[in-house]
C-alpha cells in the first residue's frame, strides 16, 4: 500500500484575492491542477489542514496569519486527492470553537478521514484507517493553538478539543474579563488596521525563528499523554504515523525544541511527519526503518504573502510516500519510502499555481531547486525522477 503525507493546505489572503472570481465563487482548482498526477498511486493522500471552514459570516481571513478559508478550497482538495486530514495545528481554533466544528461537518459531508481536533473531549484522540487491509494509525498534535486568533482569547473548553502538546494553565480573572471584553469591543477590527499598517510599512508580519527552547518538566508531562495516545493506537494498528506540528518558522533546520520532541516519539511511533516551519526540513531515517520528516512545507502558501520570509525557498515542499507491505505473519513493514518535490510560483496578480519540480513551467532545475533539494535529502540532486528514494528495505 502506498500513503502519502502532503505539507501545509491553506489559502492564504492573497490567494484569496486572486482567486475569487466575479461572480463570488472561488477556483483553487485551477491552481492545484498539476498535483493529482503525482497522487494517483497512492492508497490514501493525508493532508495537513493548517486552515478551518468557519463559513463565510465569520470573514475569511481577517489578518495575515487568522484563518478561515472558502469551503471551494476543501472541494478541490478533495479533487485533486486528499482522502484524510489532520486538523491539528496553532490556527485549529482561528475561528473558534464554532469554526472548528463546522470544519469536521465539512470533512465528514466530503467522505474524509480526520484527527487531530474533536467535538468532545472525549473521543478517542487518533484515527485508524483500513488502507487495503492495513491498519494505519495515525495521531496528530499541535504543539501550541493560537489562543488569541480571532481578536478573542479561547476559552479552555474550546482548547480541550485540539491535540497540543504545549500545557496551557487555566485562565486568570484578568485573561477572562479581556475575553469577554472582546465580544463587545472592537477587537478585530483594531487587528487588522493595525496589520494593515505594519504591511504597508514592509513590516513582516512573521520572522525567522529557529525552536531553541528546551523542554520544561511541564512540557514532558505533555509529551507523556502523546506517547500514551500513540501506544493506544498501536495496539489497533499494524503501523502508527506521528503528524506533529511543531518548530520553528522559515528555519531552513530544525532547533532543539523539535527535535527534542521527535527524539521522545520516536520510540512509539513508525514513523513522524512534522510540519509548521513554512520551508521543507531534512528527512532522516531511525531505528530499523522509521523515516522521520521534520517538515514538510506548505503545499499552497503563497510566498508573496505579507508574513513569508524569502531565504530558505518557502515556495518549495514535498509529499513523502510510504510503500507497506504485510507479510505471511501479518505484520506491516515499511518497504519503501519516497518524496516527490513541489514547487509553486505566483502570477503578477497573485494567483498560485503548485508544480512538481520538473514540470513544464515550474521551477526546474535551478540553484535554489538544489539547495532545497540537498537539504531535504542530504545527498545532491540526481536529476529529474518522479520520485527520490529516501529509504529501501
Amino acid at each position: 500500500m502506498k500513503i502519502t503525507f502532503l505539507g501545509d493546505l491553506t489559502a492564504d489572503r492573497r490567494m484569496l484575492a486572486a482567486a475569487k472570481q466575479p461572480d463570488g465563487s472561488f477556483d483553487f482548482r485551477t491552481s492545484l491542477r498539476f498535483v493529482p498526477e503525482t497522487l494517483k498511486d497512492s492508497d490514501a493522500v493525508v493532508g495537513n489542514l493548517e486552515t478551518v471552514f468557519g463559513g463565510e459570516k465569520l470573514g475569511y481571513n481577517p489578518w495575515p496569519v487568522a484563518y478561515n478559508s472558502p469551503d471551494a478550497l476543501l472541494d478541490a482538495l478533495k479533487e485533486m486527492g486528499v482522502t484524510v486530514m489532520t486538523t491539528a495545528n496553532n490556527h485549529a481554533l482561528d475561528q473558534g470553537k464554532k469554526g472548528l466544528l463546522r470544519t469536521l461537518d465539512l470533512l465528514e459531508e466530503a467522505g474524509m478521514t480526520h484527527t487531530g481536533t474533536f467535538r468532545t473531549p472525549d473521543e478517542p484522540r487518533y484515527a485508524v484507517l483500513n488502507v487495503g487491509g492495513i491498519r494505519l494509525g495515525l495521531v496528530a498534535y499541535a504543539d501550541m493553538v493560537n489562543r488569541t486568533a480571532a481578536g478573542t482569547q479561547q476559552a479552555d473548553d474550546a482548547l480541550a478539543l485540539v491535540n497540543h502538546m504545549r500545557p496551557y494553565p487555566k485562565r486568570s480573572f484578568k485573561e477572562n474579563l479581556k475575553a469577554a471584553l472582546a465580544h463587545v469591543l472592537p477587537i478585530k477590527e483594531i487587528r487588522k488596521k493595525k496589520s494593515e499598517k505594519r504591511q504597508a510599512q514592509g513590516v513582516k508580519t512573521v520572522k525567522p525563528r529557529v525552536d531553541t527552547v528546551p523542554l520544561t518538566e511541564a512540557d514532558e508531562r505533555k509529551l507523556d499523554e502523546v506517547v500514551a495516545v500513540l501506544d493506544a493506537a498501536k495496539k489497533e494498528s499494524d503501523y502508527v504515523v506521528a503528524a506533529i506540528h511543531t518548530g520553528g518558522q522559515f528555519n531552513g533546520e530544525p532547533g532543539l525544541h523539535s527535535i527534542s520532541i521527535y527524539e521522545r516519539l520516536k520510540p512509539h511511533a513508525d514513523a513522524i511527519m512534522g510540519n509548521h516551519a513554512h520551508v521543507a526540513q531534512r528527512i532522516e531515517k531511525y531505528g530499523e526503518a522509521g523515516v522521520l520528516a521534520f517538515a514538510l512545507g506548505g503545499l499552497n502558501m503563497s510566498c508573496g504573502a505579507e508574513y513569508v520570509t524569502q531565504d530558505d525557498h518557502p515556495e518549495f515542499s514535498i509529499a513523502v510516500h510510504l510503500y507497506l507491505e504485510k507479510d505471511t505473519a501479518g505484520t506491516a513493514a515499511l518497504k519503501k519510502a519516497t518524496f516527490t518535490l513541489y514547487c509553486n510560483e505566483e502570477d503578477e496578480k497573485g494567483y498560485l499555481t503548485v508544480y512538481p519540480a520538473d514540470a513544464e513551467g515550474g521551477k526546474g532545475d535551478t540553484d535554489a531547486m538544489r539547495t532545497v533539494f540537498r537539504r531535504i535529502a542530504g545527498y545532491d540532486f540526481p536529476g529529474f525522477m518522479e520520485e527520490y528514494p529516501i529509504f529501501e528495505a
